[in-house]
């Protein structure tokens, strides 16, 4: 099992300058198995995103598995973070 780790910090304010994503966070497992790790902060719910890869956590801290290749997963979790704050900042 590789034991290779991938993560960034992308700050994302929204309209009130809340910090909304502290934390994304990719470790891979064996091939294309990951093990994802998400923070927030605020209202935004990163826990939705991980409970549609079968994950579960809390709102502002929650971790799923996916596979796929490192760049799909990327993009694809970019855009639903993207979507999350974009819910949160209409509230």
């Amino acid at each position: 099992m590789a034991a290779a780790g991938e993560g960034y910090r992308r700050n994302r304010r929204l309209c009130l300058g809340v910090t909304a994503l502290e934390r994304l966070f990719f470790k891979q497992g064996e091939g294309n198995e990951y093990r994802v790790s998400l923070r927030s902060k605020g209202e935004v719910d990163i826990g939705a995103i991980a409970k549609e890869y079968g994950g579960g956590g809390h709102k502002n801290a929650s971790g799923c598995s996916a596979t796929g290749s490192i760049a799909e997963l990327k993009r694809t979790f970019r855009e639903k973070i993207v979507e999350a704050i974009d819910a949160a900042g209409a509230k």
